[in-house]
């Protein structure tokens, strides 16, 4: 569990001046042929928004697929989240050299050890339902994150 001191170390990391780039001036993912994909792709809903994406930007092909499910068993609270599958996406995105995309990060976004893994592995990523969660915001989404933590503690 992070601790205030901890939380205060990370976001003292963070530069002053941070700038969020808008999702028409992140740069295209058509110098990638394959993706790496990152969710629960299940629900019909999911597999339209998904297929929807992959039309739009027609040169991807999903290559693998991977997804931590909770188990409630091993849970102590809500948001506790295994990242078993999200190391081993990371792991195959560095080795390719390929992007990872997420189906949605609902929860995730609010963990810190989700964002520094994300951070610590210097991947290219994309998301299809919050499509300012990229490579380029993360620092910023970092900072906010960690702002409103520090806030309830």
């Amino acid at each position: 569990k992070a601790t205030k001191q901890y939380l205060l170390k990370e976001y003292a990391k963070l530069p002053l001046a941070m700038k969020c780039i808008q999702p028409e001036q992140i740069p295209s993912m058509e110098q990638y042929k394959e993706i790496i994909l990152y969710g629960d792709e299940t629900s019909p809903k999911t597999q339209e928004k998904l297929t929807e994406y992959l039309q739009k930007h027609d040169s991807l092909k999903v290559q693998l697929s991977f997804f931590d499910n909770k188990n409630d068993f091993t849970c102590k609270d809500e948001q506790t989240i295994a990242y078993a599958e999200l190391q081993k996406a990371l792991f195959f995105c560095k080795r390719k050299r390929i992007p990872l995309l997420f189906v949605s990060v609902k929860e995730m976004v609010n963990d810190i050890r989700f964002l520094n893994m994300l951070e610590e592995s210097y991947v290219d990523f994309r998301c299809i339902d919050f499509p300012w969660f990229c490579k380029e915001n993360l620092r910023l989404i970092k900072a906010v994150v960690l702002y409103k933590k520090l806030q309830t503690k």
